[in-house]
């Protein structure tokens, strides 16, 4: 096991102190500059504010170096870290710090406003950490520059932190269209660094474009795996925008692109000339998030022969737990399946009474291991549904074969997965059931990948679909929102 997360990746700064770390568009960070940022916030959030150890502290940005800056100081300092969307909306945000008892959040003043949220924090008395300055005396706020630059604020030890101390809760759908927040331990999340690093092979001279939302686990997870051997992290706030995607691959030529089934197709079928010259520096592409089809992982390995194309298999409740490298060798039926267990982790299929089935019998995957979460926060009935004798019983219903290869066929409940964006249905038919005059909705995903809602309405009460838009719109996180309304015929 690696001792702990603050003293693998300090070592390794002092192995590589001059050598950038961190990149994004506004700023280059090397490690020693890291690790002494991180120090002057530790010894804020420790010294200056009534946080105690265990407390939870959310971070709402987009993939920025402040990012990562807020999150490792808060896991440094023995806290609890928060990672939350950029587009969380009020509703969501009180319900998360009703359940994990949220004492702070690093926020952009521009996410604070643009998404109504300065209420939630006064109401809730939230230690609110800025860029910059904000014009409401009703916030508790300070300017993390301010914190940076602070020569008051020393360098200090950072506290010993047990390897069962929670490191980070994280969210994830339920089957209610209630959220499970995810408790993981700093032994899962180490656990799940050793099974990356192992299987990859990261070393100091990796360089990976991350454009991966990194408030979840897979986008974290590379950042880690980078600053434990003495890589480089170049951080973009997102995919979408596929200018600025180039013009960063072309410039900073990075030999690391970890990504979702649903960006490589974009990138494969409306770009395909400028996507083909990054096999000249592209050394690996990682693949995670949702089902990965065979005819992708194939084009990926006809058009990128000496870049290794590899796909894993984890959910935030057991981060990276198969995995598997595809090549020009690998065989025809193998291109359908996620790969073996790693050493340290055991994968079995069950059947409805929780008993081991025999290989190439379908049922719910099973998968024990010391990356797999402690537990869910304050949900006991939801442990007891999917734990059983050190096993967690997942939603994916799959099989292995006579090698121990995994291969997915489906999944028990309803979960949509757009783009690897992972929720739960329920939660938007919940809310849009809300708006007056609807009696029912009904919510999934068309043959475009578009999220439709169908929904049954009463005349006399419902007020057009144009109020209904601008009603998601002020409430709904964007990526929730249906593209298309259907309303059903009486």
């Amino acid at each position: 096991m690696i001792s702990s997360l603050s003293e693998t990746i300090i070592n390794t700064a002092n192995k590589n102190p001059k050598k950038i770390a961190l990149s994004d568009p506004n700023e280059n960070i090397s490690y020693d500059f890291l690790i002494k940022q991180i120090n002057k916030i530790s010894h804020f959030l420790m010294n200056k504010t009534n946080l105690k150890k265990g407390d939870a502290i959310g971070i709402i940005l987009p993939n920025c170096n402040y990012f990562v800056k807020a999150h490792l100081s808060i896991v440094f300092s023995g806290f609890v870290s928060v990672p939350l969307s950029s587009e969380i909306m009020p509703n969501n945000l009180s319900e998360i710090i009703r359940i994990t008892k949220l004492k702070c959040i690093f926020s952009f003043v521009e996410i604070i406003k643009r998404n109504f949220l300065e209420n939630v924090l006064i109401r809730n008395k939230i230690i609110f950490i800025s860029d910059k300055k904000i014009k409401n005396k009703k916030l508790n706020s300070y300017i993390l520059n301010l914190i940076i630059n602070n020569k008051n604020y020393m360098t200090h030890e950072f506290p010993k932190i047990g390897l069962e101390d929670p490191i980070s809760f994280m969210f994830t759908s339920g089957s209610t269209g209630k959220k499970k927040c995810v408790v993981l331990t700093h032994k899962n999340v180490l656990t799940a660094i050793k099974n990356i690093i192992s299987f990859v092979g990261y070393n100091k001279k990796f360089y990976e474009l991350i454009t991966l939302p990194i408030y979840h686990n897979f986008g974290l997870g590379h950042i880690y795996c980078n600053l434990f051997v003495g890589g480089k992290v170049q951080l973009l706030p997102g995919f979408s925008n596929f200018n600025s995607l180039f013009k960063t691959l072309f410039e900073k030529k990075p030999n690391g692109f970890p990504g979702t089934p649903s960006g490589f197709k974009i990138l494969l079928k409306i770009f395909p000339k400028k996507f083909l010259l990054c096999k000249k520096f592209l050394k690996l592409i990682i693949i995670n998030s949702e089902p990965v089809p065979p005819s992708l992982l194939k084009e990926l390995v006809s058009k990128f022969p000496n870049t290794r194309i590899m796909v894993y298999y984890g959910l935030t409740e057991a981060s990276r737990s198969t995995f598997i490298e595809f090549n020009n060798k690998t065989k025809k039926y193998l291109f359908n399946s996620v790969g073996k267990a790693m050493p340290n982790v055991e994968v079995k299929i069950a059947d409805k009474n929780k008993k081991k089935l025999n290989s190439m019998k379908k049922g719910r995957v099973c998968i024990k291991g010391n990356h797999v979460m402690k537990t869910y926060l304050n949900r006991a009935k939801e442990d007891r549904k999917y734990f059983d004798k050190g096993w967690f019983v997942t939603d994916d219903i799959g099989f292995l074969d006579k090698n121990n290869n995994l291969f997915l066929t489906g999944r028990e409940s309803r979960i949509i997965n757009k783009g690897g964006l992972k929720f739960d249905p329920k939660e938007i038919e919940n809310f849009i059931q809300s708006f007056n005059g609807i009696k029912k909705a009904k919510v999934y995903l068309n043959k475009k990948d578009k999220i439709t809602c169908s929904i049954a309405v009463i005349k006399k009460e419902f007020q057009g679909l144009n109020s209904l838009k601008s009603y998601c719109f002020k409430k709904l996180e964007r990526s929730k929102i249906p593209s298309n309304f259907i309303i059903e015929k009486e």
